[in-house]
């Protein structure tokens, strides 16, 4: 692949709030749904989000004297920023390098765009607030806590639902995963 796959901005995404359905609403806030490795998925509200998209490892800039968790940077829509491995931030096995393809959620939190690029993106999903479990609660790495809003048990898999503001305030220069 030698190009973006078409981008899926998240104004383009109805929320609850939108819609004005109180039905919807009750279903919960879209949450955009991602795999971080084999057997973790995670989720970032879309409000924080800005778009997804997948992007061939040539359209980032590798910057050599960053930490390993920043892939590097990237321009897109005449805006550079930067691009988290999340995995990797998270205390994962990093991306692979050689991958044909990352696939990237930004995230636009205040002032910060940020990429957080992950194994896959899997879609939107819905989560009742309600329904999320503090991560005390749970058998979670602590490596995962500091960026954690809850995690959510839906029986066959565990739902990771993550803070896109503390995922946007990290600091590589104060952090060694």
């Amino acid at each position: 692949m030698t190009g973006a796959l078409p981008v899926l901005p998240t104004a383009a995404l109805p929320t609850a709030a939108s819609l004005g359905s109180p039905t919807l609403k009750n279903l919960g806030d879209p949450y955009i749904r991602f795999r971080l490795n084999e057997h973790l998925i995670g989720a970032v509200d879309t409000r924080q989000a800005q778009e997804v998209l997948v992007i061939a490892p040539q359209q980032l800039t590798v910057v050599p004297t960053m930490a390993s968790t920043i892939m590097g940077l990237i321009n897109h829509r005449s805006r550079i920023f930067w691009v988290i491995d999340l995995p990797h931030l998270l205390g994962l096995a990093p991306l692979d390098p050689r991958a044909a393809e990352y696939h990237l959620a930004i995230l636009h939190v205040g002032q910060v765009h940020l990429g957080i690029a992950v194994q896959q993106i899997q879609g939107i999903t819905r989560i009742v607030t309600e329904d999320i479990a503090s991560p005390f609660e749970s058998d979670i790495p602590a490596g995962f806590v500091p960026y954690l809003q809850g995690c959510l048990d839906s029986g066959s898999e565990q739902l990771l639902v993550l803070d896109a503001a503390s995922i946007a305030a990290y600091n590589p220069h104060h952090s060694s995963p």
